[in-house]
């Protein structure tokens, strides 16, 4: 709780100290529906991930306002003569202040609920269910700020496992997970945006630890009107203080976005998207894996702007 109080004050001191002039009530929403597939040599077919996430905000007054979110995650995966099935759901809430033109920080929290992973035999008899199930929360500041052609969004955070069965046998009270991320734009010109994004998450049990550092860069280019090609790299490094080894991950991604709505940057159409990409896990044990990507999607912006809204509390 000390560092979450020091880390508030250096974030509120970072976005200023005048409040901001905007109106209250209704600030808009947006609701994203995407599929994935994950595709390795090793398996049989890809897994497949379907999410549904929606988020709104609210000014109370022109200086306070909130945030509400909620999400669904589905994971299957089909190997011989078994399929697997595990889901995910989460519920989000953000308070914010309002500072200077164009940036505000508050604090947010965040359940998250993973259900038993199910097995169901093709063709057979019935589903087996292992209890696996268990739920996350999380809590922390952020805030963002928009300047002029940047913008910025930094989030600081913890995390308690509740619920879970597999942990029923250690001392939670030992367990410590925080995080912290950033996720940079900037508009080099009307057509062409440079992004960036950092992130490190740490996992400690009595005095041993994991710690998952994740980066990323990315350019977004309007070829014409309300269609952008969207091309990045990325990579990571998984390190524990077990031992020296690490794992190392590093591969691309390329894609496409349509605004079906007619408009420059900047209008809230609906977009249409899709991409690929690939990436290489090895490290730790010899391994030297590839992981092929290919998803398809839609945001749905509703009731005014929603380029203002906090971005979703990635868990992966």
């Amino acid at each position: 709780m000390k560092n979450l109080l020091l880390s508030s004050t250096i974030l509120i001191a970072a976005f200023g100290t005048s409040a901001l002039a905007q109106s209250a009530g209704f600030q808009g929403g947006e609701l994203a529906l995407s599929y994935t597939g994950i595709d390795n040599d090793n398996l049989d077919n890809p897994i497949s991930n379907f999410s549904g996430n929606f988020a709104t905000a609210y000014n109370i007054s022109p200086a306070i306002g909130i945030q509400l979110g909620a999400g669904y995650n589905s994971f299957s995966l089909e190997e011989g003569d078994t399929a697997y099935s595990i889901d995910m759901t989460d519920i989000n809430a953000h308070a914010y202040y309002n500072f200077g033109e164009n940036g505000k920080a508050g604090l947010f929290v965040a359940r998250y609920s993973l259900s038993d992973l199910s097995l169901e035999q093709i063709g057979g008899p019935g589903t087996a269910v292992i209890p696996i199930s268990s739920d996350l929360l999380t809590y922390g500041i952020e805030g963002r700020m928009n300047y002029g052609a940047l913008n910025i969004e930094l989030r600081y955070g913890m995390a308690d496992v509740q619920n879970s069965l597999i942990l029923d046998a250690i001392d939670s009270s030992l367990l410590d997970i925080s995080f912290v991320t950033a996720e940079a734009g900037y508009a080099v010109s009307p057509k062409l945006e440079i992004t960036a994004n950092l992130a490190n998450t740490r996992v400690a049990y009595d005095g041993d630890s994991i710690e998952l550092f994740a980066y990323g860069i990315g350019a977004e280019y309007e070829v014409i009107t309300s269609l952008k090609v969207v091309a990045g790299i990325n990579g990571g490094k998984l390190s524990s203080s077990l031992g020296p080894e690490t794992i190392d991950m590093f591969g691309y991604s390329l894609g496409a976005e349509y605004e079906l709505a007619a408009g420059g940057i900047g209008d809230n159409g609906v977009t249409l998207f899709a991409s690929f990409g690939s990436t290489n896990i090895s490290g730790f044990g010899g391994i030297d894996e590839d992981l092929k990507t290919y998803s398809i999607g839609a945001s749905i912006p509703f009731g005014g702007g929603s380029d203002d809204l906090y971005s979703r509390i990635q868990l992966f």
